[in-house]
């Protein structure tokens, strides 16, 4: 009998990508959703490579609109209380991808 790899289909910390892809994805439509309630910014101009500055036309006023909202929406969603973007990440942030990379990683820190 052959054995399956379980490694297979896993990210670099052993979780099944899958998930992981449809969490990042649920980040995606959060994002979208908070853009177009507090920025009005079209749904359809939201995809991962996006520039927060260039491309969707933020200033430093929508940019933190942007994180208090984001934060405020993972709270009640993922049941994450005082759940913040920690406080170095905001200035490496360019990009919708980026985005999506720091709450995930905010959100898995608060898992542990």
């Amino acid at each position: 009998m052959h054995s399956r790899n379980t490694f297979q289909n896993t990210n670099i910390y052993g979780e099944r990508m899958e998930k992981d892809e449809k969490e990042r994805e649920h980040l995606l439509d959060i994002i979208k959703e908070v853009m177009n309630k507090e920025l009005k910014i079209k749904s359809e101009k939201i995809f991962p490579n996006a520039r927060l500055i260039e491309d969707l036309g933020l200033d430093s006023l929508d940019y933190l609109s942007l994180v208090i909202s984001l934060e405020k929406k993972i709270q009640s969603d993922y049941k994450i209380r005082n759940f913040e973007i920690p406080a170095d990440v905001p200035a490496k942030i360019y990009t919708i991808q980026d985005t999506i990379d720091a709450l995930y990683g905010a959100i898995k820190k608060y898992r542990r």
